[in-house]
């Protein structure tokens, strides 16, 4: 029996509320506060001597333990034990997965959770609504967009990683709104999710908008023997605006393979187009199929593998799985696929046995369509290496292996 009247309890938990609140605008303030709900947490279990762990979390978290091993074995041999150590510290936020797990069993903080992330979700898509028209507030001079609005980042440092993180919540809670069995909570829910995808459209970002319009739409197929009507409006809905007020994301599709910038030396050109950065990083896999470059080094290795007429920024692979494969190997990233396939596959049992309307099975449905959004995503971007976007699928993970736990379907079948 999980009780939250204790003052240990309570703490973690009004500091796993903060880390909501913030995980939209600021991840220092995000990471803060869930630096502090993991100590408090830790010792919480320690002075209560209390913590179980369904078949879905030991199935997840031996991944996890593979994955992060394999990484820091890729980062000794590339870099020294001290480097690799520190290379790894964005592993640290699989520790959300059972944070959401233990947070989720009690009904009351769930709600109270998905509260907070909701209401500050809406905040942050009504801001970057406003910095699409007018232009500001942003943190770095606004961008135009290319039908002459502005594109909205949020309160980052750009829009793209604003777009993965809003698309995703934006599924997260149209999820939630299509599965309810309650019109107020399915109106506030789907509301909320609209506004987001609306964000996510501000965004003017190529992969979040094909990840928004995809989801849903599969979430409207999904749906359409309960709410089919509701869907099409939300559906509708996301594309008259695209249509009416951001015409100009049909131009971002459409524009060229690289831009030109201007150098003492003169103008070179810089590569932005995909294909070229995914050709480049299948070089670097295949020169270290086994252990990588290790982390932090691919921007150094991408430099040394591209045409030298190119101006090369690129720090990532711009795709999870070769990201992956570059710096610590195509082992590591087997882990990674092995990892996914397991956590998709338990999210589905768990959609397929749930009950229709139960918290458990829509929080599965969320769960699921919010991870095929973020793997849609992580196909043109690193995704899984970008903190921000990272944080909030963790935390999904969390509550839908409690889904998955509170179906049953973490027994072995």
């Amino acid at each position: 029996m999980i009780t939250w009247r204790k003052p240990l309890s309570l703490a973690w938990l009004v500091g796993f509320g903060g880390y909501f609140f913030f995980l939209t605008n600021s991840i220092f303030i995000s990471q803060s506060f869930l630096g502090v709900t993991l100590f408090l947490f830790v010792l919480d279990r320690l002075v209560h001597r209390s913590y179980s762990s369904s078949h879905s979390e030991k199935i997840v978290y031996r991944f996890v333990f593979a994955f992060v091993g394999l990484s820091f074995l890729s980062g000794v041999i590339n870099a020294g034990s001290v480097d690799a150590i520190f290379a790894l510290k964005e592993e640290w936020l699989f520790v959300l997965i059972p944070l959401g797990v233990y947070a989720a069993r009690d009904e009351i903080w769930r709600e109270r959770l998905i509260k907070i992330l909701l209401i500050s979700t809406a905040i942050m898509s009504l801001l970057a609504i406003m910095q699409h028209f007018a232009g500001f507030p942003t943190k770095n001079p606004p961008i135009v967009s290319p039908d002459g609005g502005f594109r909205s980042p949020g309160l980052f440092d750009n829009t793209l990683t604003f777009g993965n993180l809003i698309a995703l919540l934006s599924i997260f809670f149209l999820s939630l709104g299509f599965t309810s069995n309650l019109s107020k909570y399915r109106i506030v829910y789907a509301g909320t999710g609209f506004l987001a995808g609306v964000a996510t459209l501000f965004t003017y970002n190529r992969g979040p908008v094909t990840a928004l319009f995809v989801t849903v739409i599969a979430l409207t197929v999904f749906n359409a023997r309960r709410e089919w009507k509701f869907s099409l409006a939300v559906v509708g809905g996301l594309i008259a605006v695209a249509l009416i007020f951001a015409p100009g994301i049909t131009k971002r599709f459409g524009s060229p393979e690289g831009i030109f910038v201007t150098e003492d030396s003169g103008i070179r050109q810089r590569s932005t187009a995909r294909t070229v950065i995914w050709k480049t990083a299948a070089t670097i896999i295949l020169e270290d199929p086994v252990f990588g470059v290790g982390q932090g080094n691919f921007l150094k290795n991408y430099q040394t593998k591209s045409d030298s007429t190119i101006i090369v920024t690129h720090t990532h692979a711009h795709n999870d799985i070769l990201n992956i494969a570059a710096y610590a190997g195509i082992p590591t990233a087997l882990v990674f696929i092995g990892m996914w396939v397991a956590v998709i596959r338990l999210f589905y049992r768990s959609v397929r046995n749930g009950s229709a309307g139960s918290a458990s099975y829509q929080i599965s449905v969320a769960a699921l369509f919010s991870s095929i959004c973020f793997a849609i995503c992580s196909m043109s971007e690193a995704t899984f290496a970008d903190e921000e976007v990272r944080a909030a699928l963790m935390a999904i993970w969390g509550f839908g292996l409690w889904s998955v736990e509170n179906t049953g379907c973490s027994d072995r079948t």
